[in-house]
């Protein structure tokens, strides 16, 4: 496994984004016994042809997704009720994982673990069928081994989780090893040994000691840096856990823009306040689906504003967007104005305007942007936003983002402070070392390092106040 940070991650799980569209025919379909084969082969085809356009977008409503996921299961409830093959493996196969990854979004574990295990049987009988060689097989077992831990590991089973994850990784490693191989890079290898690692880390003990010495065989310059999709080592000779000073240490340029950004967001504390509260009261901020926090201790909610980004900035937000979080589009706006060297008063102006969109008049005028220069903040390339919310005895695992190519930057929005318990404070940890979040006050730090999150507050009542942040993903200033 040497040298393979210096080429850098290739493989990152991800749930699949398509496009919304539900076939209103699968209502009609009958379930249960069949009269013939002739009815059966007919049903399970209309089945099928369902689920080949049936189709998600990731900025679905909630009730978009409910609908296609109940036309999941009365599809599949169907298909899976005959004895026989009526369709293409490949059709069903994609299906039946998106299929599986959207239970698992619901919270719905057992089912997604049902499906995952007849998709193994299914790949494994077809390929069977084929006569695909014994490589074909243990590919397929692998990638399927791979995402049952991410579902075992969401229903807090983490043993079962890390006997998965070994089995991917066993395979995978195996493969690899054969001459002539063109399935599994030596990245995939990786990603599989560091998904064990993050599961030893959440086991902790012994594990979390095995899984430090894991980390310095295969990353000595930055054993606590892992990120789990793309290491840049270009970057490595810079890299910090904590971003002191705004970033100055990096480029002081660079960091002017982040202290401007940090005035603006002082400057509306209160705006943004009352746009989280809304979107909350709403019903705009959804759970946290990554399943790195134990929700038996707290409740973690997030809402990411949607804009349009380039490579390198933002370029405005989406209608939607501006109609639900006028405040934080009034923040990129400005940003962008100042990339563009556009002046402060146009940059209100263009921050302002939007003849295609109306605001939601719940949330209430924003103040304009004008009080300060904002050319500096211009520098600062923002590559996604949103606000995230923590409440109850918080408790996110150690984990770390995709890439060291970004840096996080977040703004206390709202930070409570117990009277009776004065000690009582949200932490974030980054390779070790704690800071505490403040209100009205940012933390700037690399999210390809190890990172948890803790509470130092008693136990929580029904009514625990929420920790609220404003997050924004910069892009890192060293990248050309």
């Amino acid at each position: 496994m040497q040298d393979v940070i210096n080429s850098g991650f290739h493989y990152c799980y991800k749930s699949f984004h398509l496009s919304v569209f539900l076939v209103s025919a699968v209502s009609n379909f009958a379930i249960g016994s069949f009269q013939s084969k002739k009815d059966a082969s007919s049903a399970c085809t209309q089945a099928i042809e369902q689920l080949s356009v049936a189709k998600l977008d990731s900025a679905s409503t909630e009730e978009q997704r409910k609908r296609f996921l109940a036309g999941l299961d009365q599809a599949f409830h169907v298909y899976d009720s005959t004895d026989f093959e009526c369709s293409s493996s490949s059709v069903l196969a994609n299906r039946r994982l998106e299929y599986a990854r959207t239970l698992k979004k619901d919270g719905r574990f057992d089912d997604a673990l049902e499906q995952l295990d007849r998709l193994q049987r299914e790949s494994l009988l077809t390929a069977a069928k084929k006569k695909y060689s014994a490589d074909v097989s243990m590919h397929v077992e692998s990638s399927i081994e791979f995402e049952k831990g991410f579902v075992l590991a969401c229903n807090g089973r983490i043993d079962e989780a890390i006997d998965a994850q070994s089995r991917s990784f066993e395979l995978a490693s195996t493969l690899f090893a054969k001459p002539g191989n063109t399935d599994i890079t030596e990245h995939d290898v990786q990603a599989r040994m560091l998904e064990i690692v993050k599961l030893f880390k959440w086991k902790g003990g012994d594990f979390a000691a095995d899984a430090d010495d894991m980390l310095r065989e295969i990353l000595p310059t930055h054993p606590q840096q892992w990120p789990i999709a793309h290491y840049n080592d270009n970057l490595a000779a810079v890299a910090q856990p904590w971003i002191e000073d705004d970033g100055a240490r990096l480029d002081e340029e660079w960091a002017k823009g982040v202290a401007a950004i940090r005035q603006w967001l002082q400057e509306h504390h209160d705006a943004l306040g009352a746009e989280y509260t809304t979107l909350l009261r709403n019903g705009h901020v959804d759970p946290q689906q990554e399943c790195i926090h134990d929700p038996r201790r707290a409740t973690w909610r997030q809402h990411s504003v949607s804009f349009n980004i380039s490579r390198k900035a933002q370029s405005g937000c989406s209608t939607d967007a501006f109609k639900t979080t006028p405040v934080v589009c009034e923040l990129l706006a400005w940003i962008t104005a100042a990339r563009d060297t556009v002046s402060d008063t146009a940059a209100t102006s263009a921050s302002c305007d939007n003849p295609t969109s109306e605001k939601d008049p719940s949330v209430g005028a924003t103040p304009n942007t004008h009080t300060f220069p904002s050319k500096n903040a211009g520098k600062v390339a923002v590559l996604r936003v949103g606000y995230s919310a923590v409440s109850g005895d918080a408790h996110i695992r150690p984990h770390t983002g995709p890439t060291n190519e970004q840096l996080k930057l977040h703004y206390g929005v709202s930070i409570p402070v117990l009277p009776a318990s004065p000690a009582c404070r949200w932490e974030l940890t980054v390779a070790g070392q704690p800071r505490a979040w403040a209100e009205r006050a940012t933390l700037l730090f690399d999210d390809s390092f190890e990172h948890a999150v803790a509470s130092t507050c008693p136990a929580p009542s029904d009514h625990a106040p929420e920790r609220v942040v404003l997050q924004l993903v910069l892009r890192h200033p060293h990248l050309p």
